[in-house]
């Protein structure tokens, strides 16, 4: 499928105008669309709320947010006026603060929420800012927009879609320069994750214009590359990744002593946490809490995903300190104490949550064994799944569990990995298996599959729990393709295709693997393309040649195309003889065999989704490492007597494969 046929969808949480009262919590979302800014609206609440057509220029307020520990501090707040239009149908109220040390550190990346009264009366949130602003000038989401956040719509989570995105994906999913396919998180899959906003979060390469403050991600027990990772992974996001350390509610934090009970307790200005991973691990973005209305909490003033519906958990927070950066200052901190409820709303202006009920956590166990010496570590997450972050964590928790030992880079010294396991959906299990050597590791590539099915457009798949097994040898095990022929060049259907590959271990001698391939009895006389290739550039051809197999239509095709893309492994040789049939692919239904009449009907004026239907016999062999891409293609004529010149001779006679740990003798599949 080409790419111009891409059809992305975007869940976009719609607004529901609601009656007279707030006093309903299913109901959530009670203030009718905006008037304009000197216009009327209707305020369920005048004691509590203020709407922003009621301000003018200089009137003063102040606002909360915690700057150290849990404690809520006040700061003082000016308007400056009312932007109406900011975006569509939406306003902005521009704000100047003081106090809490803003002249010097500006508006704040965690300050996300932190509301704004003004007699008073809350009138919002803080959410925009200025990077590099000499002075600390805001921007403050509208109460009244934040209440039109609605409650989430079941039917509106997931629809049924055509196959368009995914047959895209999994398309692109092949045409990768780096074997693995890592070049598909990075080039494809943020397009799905995060929707597009008018106003670019806060690490965005433009410095000029408003913009929605960042979000800071602490992640703890993080390195260099787990950072590196995230930071790539979850580039435009509005994350800004950030090494942090862990807040234990039962110790001493940041010399502050035990803390009282409820210090963490939510309420409007406190410090709260959005938990995407915990254990050997904690990952959580911080922002404040504006507004408690009925048992639902409100937060942010912005987007997180915007994603609408969503299920993670909230918790309170613990503030480390604010680290006053000339661009754009930051909060450190990290989730503390137990989770109090749920996110249930997800959109541009916030976050929506309920307290009470906490959304289940999925387990991932991480084996890792490094080989001489032996160690043996094993690593414990609770996952909490989301489509937007979901494939990034589990990249930290096995890049993080690998690096406890060492980092796998080029200058410290050769490595082979090989991750193998079992992600355990509700009603299936993906298998991994993956092989790297020295500089080609990429944990993309473990995670291609796993985030094909977690952003499909059909269903969500829910997750039970996933194990993996790192084993980590201190050489590369690395094996190169040199040289391919065969016996003989024409062959008979029925006969038997002799291949020999010359293949080279590193720091090992080389060595020449037999491989045989049978032609099909009734296969037709013609000339036909016999390749031997590593994994990746077999699924690079395939890919074209075999669209049927990268097209998911639903669900079930889905699952039969992951599984097609994840049984090639990278330390095996492949030969394919890709042959001529009579017959049409359409979506990812073979039509084989079709009368002449018809193929020429149909292959005439061919829809997008029509193929020609080829057929191929293929094995592969086991080889002593993992074969570092390769291909050699040699045409091969069948005919009903054979005759023809045959191959040169190898002047090198076959030598025994060399050990290597977990793999057997050479043998045909």
């Amino acid at each position: 499928m080409r790419a111009g046929k891409l059809v992305l969808t975007v869940s976009v949480g719609v607004g529901i105008l609601l009656g007279m009262t707030l006093a309903k919590p299913s109901e959530a979302g009670a203030v009718p669309a905006a008037a304009g800014v000197h216009g009327k609206y209707f305020n369920p609440d005048p004691a509590r709320f203020l709407f922003e057509n009621k301000l003018r220029p200089g009137m003063i307020g102040y606002g909360l947010t915690v700057m150290r520990g849990s404690k809520i501090q006040k700061f003082k707040v000016k308007i400056i006026d009312v932007i109406k239009d900011f975006q569509p149908d939406m306003n902005v109220i521009l704000v100047r603060c003081y106090g809490l040390g803003l002249q010097k550190s500006g508006i704040i990346e965690g300050m996300s929420g932190s509301p704004v009264y003004i007699d008073g009366k809350l009138i919002g949130a803080i959410a925009y800012g200025w990077p590099y602003s000499k002075d600390p000038i805001g921007g403050v989401q509208p109460i009244r927009q934040m209440l039109r956040i609605p409650m989430p719509n079941k039917m509106a989570e997931r629809q049924e879609g055509g196959g368009s995105a995914i047959s895209w994906l999994l398309n692109k999913a092949t045409r990768s320069d780096v074997p693995g396919f890592s070049t598909l998180i990075s080039r494809v899959y943020p397009h799905h994750l995060w929707t597009e906003s008018p106003v670019r979060p806060s690490n965005s390469s433009s410095s000029v214009g408003i913009r929605m403050l960042s979000t800071p991600l602490m992640i703890s027990s993080a390195n260099s590359s787990v950072l590196r990772f995230l930071r790539q992974g979850l580039r435009g996001s509005g994350l800004t990744a950030l090494s942090g350390g862990g807040a234990g509610v039962d110790s001493k934090l940041g010399g502050e002593g035990l803390l009282k009970p409820g210090a963490l307790d939510l309420r409007p200005g406190a410090a709260i946490s959005v938990p995407l991973m915990s254990g050997d691990m904690d990952m959580c973005a911080i922002g404040t809490v504006t507004a408690i209305v009925h048992h639902h909490v409100y937060a942010f003033g912005h987007r997180f995903f915007a994603q609408g519906p969503t299920h993670l958990p909230v918790a309170g927070a613990y503030i480390f300190h604010v680290l006053p950066i000339y661009k754009s200052s930051f909060k450190l901190g990290d989730a503390a104490g137990p989770i109090q409820g749920s996110l249930l709303m997800d959109q541009e202006t916030g976050i929506m949550g309920i307290l009470g009920p906490k959304p289940a956590s999925i387990p991932i166990t991480v084996r890792v064994e490094y080989h001489h010496p032996t160690w043996v570590k094993v690593f414990h997450y609770n996952l909490y799944p989301n489509r937007n972050t979901t494939v990034e964590s589990i990249g930290a928790a096995i890049l993080g569990s690998m690096a406890a030992k060492r980092n796998l880079t080029k200058k410290n010294g050769e490595y082979t990995v090989h991750i193998s396991g079992d992600v355990h959906y509700r009603h299936f299990s993906l298998p991994v298996d993956y092989w790297a050597t020295t500089g080609n590791f990429d944990p993309t590539s473990v995670l291609l599959p796993i985030a094909i099915l977690n952003d499909n457009p059909f269903h969500d798949l829910a997750f039970k729990s996933m194990d993996f097994n790192i084993s980590i040898h201190g050489t590369s095990h690395a094996v190169s393709l040199i040289s391919a022929s065969v016996a003989r060049r024409v062959v008979k259907p029925g006969g038997t295709l002799v291949i020999y590959a010359r293949l080279r271990p590193e720091h090992q001698h080389t060595f020449t693997a037999v491989i045989r391939l049978v032609v099909p009895v009734g296969t037709p006389k013609g000339v036909y393309n016999l390749q031997i290739s590593s994994r990746s550039n077999l699924l690079i051809d395939n890919a074209s040649i075999f669209p049927q197999y990268f097209t998911a239509l639903s669900t079930a095709s889905l699952k039969r195309s992951i599984r097609y893309i994840t049984s090639f492994k990278s330390d095996r040789l492949y030969a394919q003889l890709v042959l001529n049939t009579h017959g049409l692919t359409v979506g990812s239904t073979s039509m084989p065999n079709l009368p002449a009449s018809r193929l020429t009907i149909m292959t005439e004026n061919p829809p997008a989704n029509v193929y020609p239907l080829p057929n191929s016999i293929a094995t592969s062999l086991p080889l002593p490492g993992v074969l570092a891409g390769g291909e050699i293609d040699i045409p091969i004529t069948v005919r009903r007597h054979p005759f023809g010149r045959f191959a040169e001779p190898i002047k090198t006679q076959p030598s025994p494969m060399p050990f290597f740990p977990g793999a057997g003798p050479p043998q045909m599949n």
